[in-house]
């Protein structure tokens, strides 16, 4: 599998710079610059929002639907596709917002967690949460941009918290030395 030097990254949005006071934009500095990376693996991505129950909880001053997805860009790595409307958007990840599959018919108001964890313990280029980096395999910060189910950047205000945990796998002997 190659000499891999793995790094975790843990992402808050308590420690990101929010490039808008309105919109879920925002830039996570790494603090160094990190080389070569060859591989993202998404290890879990978390977001946290005011649930009011079924009819009431609102992303962008439209109702939840049970299932609705969050959609999240990373630096625009592109592992996922799909068809909104007419147009193809690519994203990183994605959360489903499924109400009835974590409380049934017994929603609670408050700030409820909805998760996607990597469903592979082991690294492997091959599995769906794996993200190769073919080209921009230097960074020192991420970006990243939550969209809502019409392709739309999310609140603010409608998130309370968003978590990402990643694992970069970069090459031990660094081409940028060669």
């Amino acid at each position: 599998m190659g000499d891999y030097e793995k790094r975790i990254i843990y992402i808050n949005s308590d420690n990101g710079n929010f490039s808008s006071s309105t919109k879920f934009n925002m830039t996570f500095d790494l603090g160094e610059f990190i080389k070569d990376i060859a591989y993202i693996k998404l290890l879990k991505s978390e977001i946290m929002i005011n649930v009011d129950g079924v009819e009431n909880t609102l992303i962008n001053n439209n109702k939840v639907e049970d299932g609705d997805p969050v959609f999240i860009n990373l630096n625009e790595y592109n592992r996922i596709s799909t068809r909104i409307g007419d147009n193809t958007v690519k994203y990183f990840d994605i959360i489903n917002i499924n109400l009835s599959e974590k409380f049934g018919n017994n929603v609670p108001t408050g700030n409820i967690s909805f998760k996607n964890i990597s469903g592979t313990p082991t690294f492997n280029p091959y599995n769906s949460d794996t993200h190769i980096l073919l080209s921009d395999n230097n960074v020192s910060r991420f970006n990243i941009t939550l969209y809502d189910k019409y392709n739309e950047i999310i609140n603010r205000s409608d998130v309370t918290s968003f978590n990402m945990t990643i694992c970069l796998y970069s090459l031990r002997k660094k081409i940028s030395q060669i």
